[in-house]
């Protein structure tokens, strides 16, 4: 599964460099903006989506125990329904 997700990132790198014509023989303008963006511009953007949804979906000790709490039942509620 690791290396199924991985070559997403292979993936997504691959289609945006042939969409602005890669070449290994010649090195065009297009090309070197879309290296920029991806090592500048799209991880500035993952931030930025990554920071909406942690504001979004706070992380705070109340809910880590609400969670926690969640969990053990429903494992409890498995193993019993496992014994049955």
């Amino acid at each position: 599964m690791k290396k199924f997700c991985s070559s997403f990132s292979t993936t997504i790198v691959g289609v945006a460099l042939a969409a602005v014509g890669y070449s290994a023989d010649s090195v065009s303008q297009e090309v070197i903006d879309m290296i920029i963006n991806i090592k500048i511009i799209y991880p500035f953007i993952l931030l930025i989506v990554t920071g909406l949804i942690l504001h979004f979906y706070p992380i705070t000790p109340e809910f880590a125990r609400k969670m926690r709490a969640e969990l053990k039942e429903r494992r409890t509620a498995a193993a019993a329904a496992k014994q049955a």
